[in-house]
């Protein structure tokens, strides 16, 4: 308790921007970037953190939020366009300017945190579907399966391209 003590008296002296904390241990976090517009959080970015309803506030940068919750998160992706989900080896800036809406306190959150990350990265069988569904939309035909002597033609017409003229990046 001392050195908590000892970091918000450094804190209220100035010149910074909040207290680091890593996550871990239990310790999750919600890093939602650029979800503040007008002040006001985007209607996606306020029904996460609504879901995980745990402290909540705005990022350094003021145009970002962090939550933060006690729980653990399924495997697999952590990071979704500006939505991040971790519970380790990750360092969260607390900057003390919570949201209004959300509690002064980090709750215990499995169910929701397993939610959360099903409603950003999706479930294991979403992704299956998916994966099925563009599978349906696609030509059975892959690049691969393309003979190497099939006519590549520039813009639809014209003269197909040797081997020379085409350049996989």
């Amino acid at each position: 308790m001392e050195f908590c003590k000892y970091l918000i008296r450094q804190y209220e002296r100035g010149n910074y921007d909040g207290i680091g904390l890593v996550l871990g241990d239990g310790l999750c976090g919600l890093d939602l970037d650029h979800c503040v517009e007008d002040g006001c959080l985007t209607e996606e970015s306020a029904r996460l953190i609504q879901l995980l309803n745990s402290y909540s506030e705005f990022s350094v940068s003021g145009d970002g939020a962090h939550s933060l919750a006690f729980g653990t998160l399924p495997s697999g992706p952590r990071r979704r366009g500006n939505q991040e989900l971790y519970d380790n080896l990750r360092f969260f800036v607390v900057t003390g300017r919570k949201l209004p809406s959300s509690p002064g306190f980090v709750a215990h959150r499995e169910e929701e945190l397993r939610q959360l990350h099903a409603m950003i990265f999706g479930t294991v069988e979403q992704k299956r579907l998916n994966a099925q569904d563009q599978e349906d939309n696609c030509p059975k035909k892959r690049f691969n399966d393309v003979p190497k002597s099939a006519p590549i033609t520039q813009g639809g017409r014209g003269k197909g391209l040797s081997d020379e003229e085409i350049q996989i990046s």
